[in-house]
């Protein structure tokens, strides 16, 4: 599994070159409801995960796992930096589902080797959007940011582009 360091390492780079500059008061609220995906029709089916919870993950999350479900690879965070910069990921919005999406990946959320939170990522044909679940059934929805939906894209691409080990 030599290209998990690479994969690390790079997720590490990019978080930490996409992180913005701190936002004025007024901008956070309008860069946390952005939608880089086409709007779909349908209802919002889960409210938004509380903002407690993301409060806790703000302040206690040490670690972070995907796993891309049809990729062949998986990818960890431990840095804060690029924690905060996922976690800035999740808009405060709830998306529209759309039945026809699939999830991409999971995410899991750790606080000090214990599994926090988890979600599935959907970034797919016009998708993008978290849904978290709670004792094993989907609880929660939130839309991802442009930010963040760029940051799982570069992800994606990077590793579709490397080389595959022999």
């Amino acid at each position: 599994m030599r290209i998990y360091p690479l994969f690390v390492l790079l997720l590490t780079l990019l978080s930490w070159q996409c992180q913005p500059a701190a936002p004025a008061d007024d901008e956070a609220a309008e860069t946390t409801t952005e939608q880089p995906a086409a709007t779909v029709q349908g209802t919002v089916e889960y409210p938004s995960i509380p903002a407690s919870t993301m409060r806790y993950l703000a302040d206690s999350c040490d670690y972070i796992d995907f796993i891309f479900y049809r990729a062949n690879f998986s990818m960890s965070q431990s840095e804060g930096g690029a924690i905060r910069n996922t976690l800035a990921g999740v808009s405060t919005q709830p998306p529209v589902i759309n039945p026809n999406c699939q999830a991409t990946g999971r995410i899991f959320f750790q606080v000090q080797g214990i599994n926090a939170v988890e979600a599935d990522f959907f970034i797919e044909n016009g998708c993008a959007y978290y849904i978290f679940l709670e004792d094993g059934q989907y609880k929660y929805a939130n839309l991802m940011t442009q930010q963040g939906f760029g940051v799982y894209q570069n992800i994606i691409n990077q590793a579709r582009s490397a080389p595959q080990p022999q």
